[in-house]
This record gives structure tokens, C-alpha cells and sequence, in this order.
């Protein structure tokens, strides 16, 4: 048990401190003589307006105590914190707990971590693991029963690279396991106190942190989190940023997170990175029942997904209002894998990787790119701008960097809503679309079947000089061009279409732009009401075979 070396859970949080000169008084406190030696932060009572950390060294009555130093600037009705400063405590009891190899209980409460431990001179929790496969396992009470917080987020005073605990794989000793279980992580983001309320908006400040030298070879057998919970982040709640770590088995499960209003700007969500950053190489990391606001599954360029290298995703039966997974671009993304199942996100996003989403909601607001990408049974929410009047279309393009890797991306069975209630609009736009302009038609191969469409669509599809598209057995839409095709240059189109239908509403042409005959559209399954449809911009020549009827 973490008390039997000292640690408390013990601290309080309020927000009508005041301090002049070196008397702390606030009307809601209720000081004991118990109180006496407990660290304390002051906001704007310090040097530069920051915090002024001290002890509390007398009580003078129930709301009313004498510290150890004097405010820079007297300040009135400001937010601090005082309690037992943990740091050593629990740094004693992190130690016994690996060496001895048990687990790690702590009560419920509030842990106070300051800034530096007076013994080991370190400004962070270490978890130092120095012999062959040793375990760390940490147990909380509960989720906001067992609470770890920093005493004011630290960054405004001991710079961006803080952590509330570190492990440093600094050596090639192989680590058993790793559990973090049943606590929430505070970062305490809401005691910064400078305008603007963060003072970096990207930011290396993170709640719980590994990291790695270049050439450690250390491979992790298994990382658990389970039942935790992120309050108020200012870098990454967790971060792995060892890429070149190997982990066989990740199990993320039951994350959620929490934030507060800014102190200074009332709607100013603290945290400018993600709850989880994750980028270390795993043949399994499985993620479920997340509530979470931004997970990067980040990519590295210094160490690649190669075989036997390789990174592997699940996510199930979760929340995550963004989702980032990018392989690097000379990564192979063969090796870098993401399977789906029932996801709310309003932000997609995946990039040089192998993909397969099914029984989701979906949002996506920027380019996607796969060899081999597919969603089943999803319902996508195109993105509406009031103000403009258009929609942002979901993106679905080769990327030249990838050299020769294809970009190859099916639909079935999906429905593509304008995520707008009103019924009369009538936006700009396309569902789908790719941005790249492509000379091979396998670099671009967009599948789309068994699909519906919005009837307000401006249009379905833009595939103009976008490579290979198919669409079977769809309710189409569009008051203006339901499909959008042909090529122009050096750039080439191919679509076929087979038993479509086109909604009550929609009016539009099969547009095809005849500006070379790099352009086919095959017809010869398609249903007459669409083939009527089909208009030719510029009445130039085209080959026969350019039009399969």
C-alpha cells in the first residue's frame, strides 16, 4: 500500500485563495494544525505573476495560515491547492513495488505531486526498472476516487518536457508487464494562469510518459491500462513515444476523460494533444470502451513499420471525437493495420495504413489514403458550413509521396448524411471525391455498393481524372450532377456502373468531361433510367469504346 511509505491523499483544490505577504487566508478553507508542514501553490502570487509554491508553517485559525515565503505581488480570490507533497512518498513506493514485484494499492484520495523530490532530485515519478523482466503494477481505488495531481501543472515554471510519471527505457532489459488500473491522472492544466490560458499550443507536458534512447532494445511483454480516467491534460494524458520499444500486447480499455473551463476565458478546454499517443510497434493493441477526445496513433519517421516491425490496431464499441493513425511515408503500410468496430468519431483520420471499419458513425474531415481500406455498414455525417452553404467531402486519394503503394477504398452498405436537420437546405458539394489526379487507374480504386445518399446532395461523386471507380447497386442523389467523371491531360477515369438507382429528388446528369480519350464509363449492367443520364461536356470525338453501353 502506497500510505505505508508516507503517501496521503490528502489534497484540496480552491478558488478564493488569498495572500498577503506571507498570511494565506480563504473563507472556505478549514485549517487544522494537521496542515502544518503541507506544500501550497498560490496563482499570480509568484515571481512574473506565476505560482508561488510554499509550505504552510503555522495555523492562525480555521481559515487562516502562515507560509514559509512571501508573495511576490499580494493577490486576492485566486485558485491554489495545498496538501502532502507525495513526490518522495510515492517515488519510495514505486521502488519497493518493482523490486519486490507486487502490486501497487493506493487509497482513495487526492495525490498531490510537486515539483521536485528533495531526495532523488528528479521532477517527475519514475519508474525505474533495472533488472530483466521486472512488472509495475498500479492500482487505484477507483476511477475520481484515487486522484494523482499535479500541484500546478508545472509547465509555467519548470518548462514544456514535465512529466507526472516517466519511464525512461534507457537500457536493453526486457520488462514483464506493465498495469495501470483504476485511477484518474490530473495534469492540472487549469492552474496555469498566463494569458493565453496554455502558454504553447503544442506541448510536451504529458500525465503519464514513456520514452527511450535511440538504440534501447527493451521489448515489453504487456501494457495494461484499464479503468482510468484523463482530468485536464496540458500535453498527452498518456504518451509512448518509444517507437522503437516492442510491445507484444496492448490492451487499452474503459478510458475516459475530463475537462475544465479555463480560469481565465470561460469556454477554454485545457490540452492541446491527444488523451493517448501511441507509437510504439505491437502485433496487438486492442482499445475498447473509450470515451475519449483525441487518440494519435502516432507516425514516426525514424523507425518504420517493417515486417517484424509491424503495428497492429483494434478499436471496438467506442467514443473518440478524433481518431489519428498516419504511418510514415516510407513506412510499409502492410505492416500498419487498424480494424474498426462500432466507433462514434467526428474526426477520421488514417493514412498509409491497411484499414477496416465496420458498424460506425463517422466524420471525416481530411484526406484518407489505403492499400487496402474498407467501410461496412457506417453511417458517415458529411460536415455542413451554415456560412458557406458547402459540405466538406469525404477525400479518398493516392498520395504520391507512397511511391508505388495503390490507394484502394470500398463502401457497402453505407449511408452518406449531410449532418444538418434543416430539410431545405441545398449545400454545395460532393459526398465523395479524391483530390488526386492520377495516370494509372489502379493508383486510385474507389469501390462504392449497396450504398444511399442524401437527397439534398449537390451531387454524389466527384471522380474527374481520379482513376478507377465502381459504383453497384446504389441510391445515388444529386440536384445538379450525381456522378462527376471523364479526365482532361495526361490524367485518366474509369467508372463503372451496375443496377443503380437515383433518388425521388434528384435531378442531375452522369457528367462525364470529354477532354481526352483517357476517359471509359461502362454502362452495360447499368439500368436505363440512369444510362438517359449521361451527358458529355464538349461534343469533341471520342472512341467507341469509351462508352460501353
Amino acid at each position: 500500500m502506497a500510505k505505508n511509505y508516507g503517501a496521503k491523499g490528502d489534497a484540496l483544490q480552491l478558488s478564493d485563495f488569498s495572500l498577503k505577504g506571507d498570511i494565506l487566508s480563504s473563507p472556505t478553507a478549514s485549517f487544522t494544525s494537521l496542515d502544518i508542514g503541507k506544500s501550497v501553490s498560490i496563482a499570480f502570487a509568484g515571481k512574473n505573476a506565476e505560482h508561488l509554491v510554499s509550505t504552510i508553517i503555522s495555523v492562525i485559525d480555521n481559515n487562516k495560515v502562515k507560509i514559509a515565503d512571501k508573495a511576490s505581488k499580494d493577490v486576492v480570490n485566486v485558485l491554489g491547492s495545498y496538501g502532502t507533497d507525495n513526490i518522495k512518498y510515492l517515488q519510495k513506493a514505486i521502488d519497493a513495488a518493482i523490486n519486490l514485484d507486487k502490486t501497487l494499492y493506493v487509497d482513495e484520495g487526492i495525490y498531490l505531486v510537486g515539483d521536485r523530490n528533495s531526495i532523488t532530485g528528479n521532477t517527475s515519478l519514475r519508474i525505474n526498472m533495472n533488472k530483466n523482466n521486472q512488472s509495475f503494477r498500479l492500482v487505484g481505488a477507483g476511477k475520481n476516487k484515487t486522484i494523482f495531481r499535479e500541484i500546478d501543472g508545472k509547465t509555467q515554471r519548470l518548462g514544456r518536457y514535465t512529466k507526472i510519471f516517466y519511464h525512461y527505457l534507457n537500457n536493453s532489459n526486457n520488462i514483464n508487464e506493465i498495469e495501470l488500473s483504476n485511477f484518474s491522472i490530473d495534469k492540472n492544466g487549469r492552474s496555469l494562469t498566463k494569458s493565453p490560458a496554455t502558454l504553447y499550443t503544442w506541448e510536451q507536458a504529458h500525465g503519464w510518459s514513456w520514452a527511450a534512447s535511440k538504440n534501447v532494445s527493451s521489448k515489453i511483454n504487456a501494457i495494461i491500462l484499464r479503468d482510468l480516467e484523463i482530468i485536464d491534460k496540458i500535453g498527452a494524458g498518456i504518451n509512448f513515444s518509444s517507437s522503437n520499444v516492442l510491445v507484444n500486447d496492448v490492451v487499452i480499455q474503459n478510458i475516459t476523460e475530463r475537462n475544465f473551463n479555463g480560469s481565465i476565458k470561460g469556454a477554454i478546454n485545457y490540452g492541446q494533444r491527444g488523451d493517448l499517443e501511441i507509437s510504439c510497434f505491437s502485433p496487438s493493441i486492442t482499445m475498447k470502451e473509450l470515451d475519449l477526445r483525441y487518440i494519435q496513433i502516432e507516425p514516426v519517421r525514424s523507425m518504420s513499420a517493417i515486417k517484424g516491425r509491424e503495428r497492429h490496431v483494434t478499436i471496438k464499441n467506442s467514443i473518440i471525437q478524433t481518431l489519428d493513425y498516419t504511418e510514415s511515408d516510407n513506412g510499409n503500410p502492410l505492416y500498419s493495420s487498424l480494424t474498426v468496430d462500432s466507433l462514434v468519431s467526428s474526426n477520421f483520420l488514417v493514412r498509409s495504413i491497411r484499414f477496416s471499419v465496420t458498424n460506425s458513425t463517422l466524420s471525416v474531415k481530411n484526406l484518407i489514403n489505403s492499400v487496402d481500406g474498407s467501410f461496412r455498414n457506417c453511417r458517415f455525417l458529411l460536415p455542413y458550413d451554415l456560412e458557406t452553404n458547402k459540405i466538406k467531402p469525404i477525400n479518398n486519394s493516392y498520395l504520391k509521396t507512397l511511391g508505388n503503394i495503390k490507394n484502394n477504398i470500398s463502401y457497402d452498405n453505407c449511408s452518406f448524411i449531410i449532418d444538418d436537420s434543416n430539410p431545405s437546405i441545398k449545400p454545395i458539394g460532393n459526398a465523395l471525391t479524391a483530390s488526386s489526379k492520377v495516370t494509372r487507374l489502379d493508383n486510385n480504386t474507389i469501390t462504392i455498393q449497396n450504398c444511399t445518399f442524401d437527397e439534398r446532395l449537390e451531387s454524389t461523386v466527384n471522380a474527374y481524372g481520379n482513376g478507377s471507380w465502381s459504383f453497384i447497386n446504389n441510391k445515388l442523389s444529386g440536384r445538379d450532377k450525381i456522378i462527376i467523371g471523364g479526365s482532361y491531360g495526361v490524367y485518366t477515369s474509369q467508372m463503372t456502373l451496375d443496377n443503380n438507382t437515383i433518388t425521388n429528388n434528384s435531378q442531375g446528369e452522369i457528367f462525364v468531361n470529354n477532354n481526352n480519350d483517357l476517359w471509359t464509363i461502362d454502362l452495360s449492367q447499368e439500368n436505363e433510367e440512369i444510362t438517359q443520364r449521361l451527358k458529355l461536356k464538349k461534343p469533341r470525338s471520342f472512341k467507341k469504346n469509351q462508352i460501353i453501353k
